[in-house]
Order: structure tokens, then C-alpha cells, then sequence
């Protein structure tokens, strides 16, 4: 029996990474790109900016966790090929 997962994010097509492609991942997305930007907001200054790359980072481990563990293992693709399979490639 073969098992199904369901991936919020599928494997590009064009080089290495993922396309968000349920309401989840673009969920993920859009709190990812909120997150960032509030970053921004709180950490407003010259002396924070140590403060701000390690949000910054930490926010970025948080986004690829969640990619790594909600998407089928990446590799480089350069365009559709015949074994492309419909789940796990966008």
C-alpha cells in the first residue's frame, strides 16, 4: 500500500526549492513575510542590528523547518520531465 502525504509545498520546476501550493503553505508564507516586517518595526535603530540578523535567522530556520518537513525532498529540476510525479512536482 502505497502511503499519500499531504504537501503544502511542491518541488519548482526551474532550479532548487519549493512553490507553496495549499492554503497552508501560503499561510506559512504570509506569516513568514508578516513576521519579517514587524522584525523590521520593533528592531527600528542603528544600534539593534546584531539584534535584528538573529531574529532574521531564526525566522528563516522556522520558515525552512516548516518547508523541509511539509514538502518532498528537494533537488535540482530544469524543466518537466516524463517522471514527474503530480504530487510532488509543481
Amino acid at each position: 500500500m502505497s502511503e499519500t502525504k499531504d504537501y503544502w509545498f511542491k518541488r519548482r520546476r526551474f532550479g532548487w526549492g519549493w512553490v507553496p501550493t495549499t492554503r497552508q503553505g501560503w499561510t506559512v508564507v504570509v506569516i513568514f513575510l508578516a513576521v519579517v516586517f514587524w522584525d523590521t518595526l520593533i528592531t527600528d535603530g542603528t544600534d539593534q542590528n546584531t539584534r535584528f540578523a538573529i531574529i532574521l535567522i531564526l525566522d528563516f530556520i522556522f520558515l525552512f523547518a516548516t518547508m523541509f518537513s511539509k514538502s518532498p525532498r528537494p533537488h535540482w529540476r530544469w524543466g518537466k520531465k516524463d517522471t514527474d510525479n503530480p504530487d510532488e512536482d509543481f
